[in-house]
């Protein structure tokens, strides 16, 4: 775990949080399902999720600075991981049932939820391998929720087994997918909607800081 996802798991888990902010598991699939949307999404729609769509509240200026920075710090480590192929999702671990994949997933469509139109363009792409990425990601949400599927239950049996390894194959794919979406008329919209942000101005992100030591680091 790096210094941000140590900090963030510590931070989520104690007892000043609201009982509908994020656990650490789930906040690692939200961040890659905002990362891999086909629509820029800015931090200032998405931050207050996190906290159970309510603005955050922090003791003072020095919390919120150190937890948005492990915020963005851990949603850019989680960009550079995509990049490089090495993306290895955290998920909590039980004695009985092993890793709990299902947390992350349960993160990740929250994202989608954000923007849940544009991800069509997944859905209707030439690419079969991306279309494959996007189903499975479905299909293992559906059965976190008990949705019944097309499969049998063997082949969802097997589906849920390998789980832990299949999310990062197929979030990858998507990731590379989303940067080969160079004309999509989703950015465009998306781009025309994201108001010009100086250097030195306030981060419209929330935090209170300026945009060069915030979401733009």
């Amino acid at each position: 775990m790096s210094k941000h996802a140590k900090f963030l798991d510590q931070h989520l888990s104690g007892n000043t949080v609201g009982e509908d902010t994020m656990m650490f598991a789930e906040l690692e699939g939200f961040l890659a399902g905002i990362i891999v949307c086909p629509e820029m999404i800015p931090p200032s729609e998405w931050v207050s999720e996190i906290f159970g769509g309510l603005e955050p509240l922090f003791e003072n200026d020095k919390q919120a600075n150190k937890i948005m920075d492990a915020i963005m710090g851990h949603y850019n480590s989680i960009i550079t991981a995509l990049d490089r192929g090495k993306y290895l999702p955290h998920y909590y671990v039980d004695e009985i049932n092993g890793l709990i994949w299902e947390i992350w997933i349960e993160g990740f469509w929250r994202a989608i939820e954000l923007r849940k139109e544009c991800w069509e363009v997944y859905k209707d792409d030439k690419d079969e391998a991306t279309q494959n990425a996007f189903f499975t990601l479905i299909h293992l949400y559906n059965i976190v929720k008990d949705v019944p599927t097309a499969q049998t239950l063997e082949d969802d049996q097997a589906t849920e087994a390998a789980a832990p390894e299949l999310i990062p194959l197929v979030t990858a794919t998507l990731h590379h997918a989303r940067l080969s979406m160079t004309s999509s008329p989703f950015d465009v919209a998306a781009n025309e909607n994201t108001p010009s942000v100086g250097r030195n101005d306030p981060c419209p992100c929330g935090s209170g800081k300026k945009y060069k030591k915030c979401c733009l680091h």
